[in-house]
């Protein structure tokens, strides 16, 4: 799932926290995730987004 994915990469080495969710959002082939990169929102903000997101498909 795409969570694993997550959870498989949490140890990832990004310059900017926010790139691990958008690179693997591009790549989810599950759910038909759409997530525009938006730099100045928080992680915070960034990962509810994505969550709301997720749990709407």
């Amino acid at each position: 799932s795409f969570f694993a994915l997550i959870d498989q990469t949490k140890h990832s080495l990004c310059s900017n926290l926010k790139d691990r969710i958008y690179a693997l959002a591009s790549m989810a082939i599950e759910r038909d995730l759409h997530i525009e990169p938006d730099y100045k929102k928080s992680i915070t903000e960034v990962y509810c987004s994505f969550i709301v997101d997720y749990i709407r498909r």
